[in-house]
């Protein structure tokens, strides 16, 4: 019997290798890239970012061989208010050290529910 199981799921790990990757792009149509920050304890500070870039590719259904790339330029940030925008994009905050871009890379999802899902990311 444990030699059935073995070869079972070794068949199944090659079936998983000979399977294409696919690719999904993001939809930047129907995706955002919102925030909130909290200000002096006291206001809540909403805004979101209008150029940002994603994808995912993964062979298994289950995507736990997923690599995801998402990168989101910093400057494209919109908190409804122009000057405060200009402030955020100042020497003060987002170009003193010449942050253009911010990028997420993830090897791998993991689900903890049926409506949680976690990854590790750099």
């Amino acid at each position: 019997m444990k030699q059935i199981l073995l070869m079972l799921f070794a068949c199944s790990q090659l079936q998983l290798a000979g399977q294409p990757v696919k690719t999904w792009k993001l939809d930047r149509v129907h995706s955002s890239v919102k925030f909130a920050v909290t200000h002096m304890l006291i206001s809540e500070v909403e805004g979101k970012f209008s150029t940002f870039d994603g994808s995912l590719k993964s062979a298994r259904p289950d995507f736990t061989d997923a690599v995801i790339h998402f990168t989101v330029d910093v400057l494209s940030i919109d908190t409804d208010d122009d000057n405060r925008d200009k402030h955020l994009k100042s020497a003060d905050f987002l170009t003193r050290k010449i942050i253009r871009r911010c990028s997420l890379r993830a090897q791998s999802l993991q689900s903890r529910t049926t409506t949680d899902i976690c990854s590790r990311a750099t």
